[in-house]
């Protein structure tokens, strides 16, 4: 009996375990059902993902290209073929050249995956003579490379040119005859016509003196020797001439050369210009002398100028009237801030009453008011004295 008494405890509290826990084994087997099998593991293991594009989706041939040498006025266009290496569609949504003598068209929107096109654009040479280096900017929706730069190089070379295109004929005297020479020259098989040659003077005259082929160490081609000259002097003043010359060619017909010279006559002035410069409401003067080269005396009949300013001229003489101190003055109370250029014109008699002119340049600004400073607080404070000693009673 009691061997079998012993045998019943372990019975009687595993019966008793499981009535006050009913649902343990239920809650066991729904972990077991909500664990992944190995082959629900697998199988999400091998689910596509969306790939991340690393490199550039459009490959180009070349991003850039030297076009050689051209002839000015000529235009030409670079290509520049590509391919999109993608699996998707690339949109271009402008192609941009750094210049305005660089056009873009008629070039693709959209490019297919693995479809090859080709970006172009038209250089136009017209007066931009030697090398020359253009860039060009492709803007996608590329995610790794949005933006594409393209380069190209190219020469220019003139068929009809001036080696020298300003001539300075430098300091001379008024009435004295100057000349200087100058040439055209032409890389054309053919000869060079030339249609029309003007001064823009009718002081000055212009002839052709000369023709020669040039030697290989020059640039070859031929060269057109003329003479612009003024037989009775140039007017007196700061002078400022051009010569227009109209050829046969047909992509660049027109030349011009620009003429300079400081003629001066009996009399000379200083300084060199009148430059006028003050603030808005203010009051400017300065001075120009007058001296006669021959120290022969002479008046001053009247001053005059061409600048939209309210410049007033006083004129004093010196005792031997052979110097003249013209004052110019502005009062610019009522004047508009900004800058201004024009010419005084001071008219000259001498002793036999010929009369003469002189162009004085004159370069004015008037500038804004500066606003009045306003004084700081602490400055406005009434100062105070030292303390007064203290009195008896205190």
């Amino acid at each position: 009996m009691k061997t079998t008494f012993r045998l019943a405890i372990p019975t009687l509290a595993l019966c008793a375990m499981m009535t006050a826990f009913p649902g343990s084994g239920r809650a066991e087997e729904a972990t077991k059902a909500a664990a992944p099998t190995p082959a629900s593991v697998e199988g999400a293991a091998v689910q596509p993902s969306e790939s991340v594009p690393t490199s550039p989706a459009l490959v180009f041939e070349t991003t850039s290209r030297n076009l050689g040498e051209i002839n000015d006025g000529d235009k030409v266009l670079a290509e520049f073929p590509f391919k999109n290496t993608t699996d998707r569609v690339i949109n271009i949504t402008k192609v941009q050249p750094s210049c305005g003598c660089t056009t873009a068209s008629n070039n693709p929107t959209s490019v297919a995956a693995g479809q090859t096109e080709t970006i172009r654009v038209e250089f136009d040479s017209h007066g931009r003579l030697g090398k020359n280096t253009k860039s060009i900017t492709v803007f996608t929706d590329d995610p790794v490379t949005p933006e594409y730069r393209l380069t190209f190089e190219v020469n220019v070379i003139a068929e009809i040119f001036m080696p020298k295109r300003v001539l300075d004929f430098g300091v001379v005297s008024v009435g004295d005859p100057v000349s200087q020479r100058f040439s055209v020259v032409s890389n054309l098989e053919k000869p060079l016509a030339f249609k029309k040659i003007e001064p823009s003077d009718p002081a000055l005259t212009v002839t052709q003196v000369g023709e020669r082929t040039r030697t290989k160490q020059e640039g070859g081609g031929t060269e057109y020797e003329f003479e612009v000259s003024a037989p009775k002097g140039l007017p007196q003043g700061d002078f400022n001439g051009r010569v227009s010359i109209e050829t046969d060619n047909e992509k660049n017909p027109n030349q011009y050369l620009s003429l300079r010279a400081n003629v001066v006559g009996d009399f000379a002035f200083s300084p060199a210009r009148l430059a006028l410069i003050t603030e808005k409401g203010q009051m400017i003067s300065r001075n120009i002398t007058v001296t006669s080269r021959k120290g022969s005396a002479f008046t001053v009949v009247g001053v005059t100028h061409d600048v939209a300013l309210p410049i007033k001229f006083e004129t004093t003489m010196n005792e031997a009237k052979t110097e003249a101190t013209v004052t110019a003055e502005i009062d610019a109370t009522n004047v508009e801030p900004r800058s201004y250029t024009g010419r005084a014109t001071i008219t000259i008699a001498d002793t036999n009453g010929t009369q003469s002119s002189m162009l004085v340049p004159i370069i004015a600004s008037i500038r804004g008011q500066r606003p009045t400073a306003v004084p700081s607080t602490a400055s406005r404070l009434p100062v105070q004295g030292p303390a007064a000693p203290p009195t008896a009673h205190q």
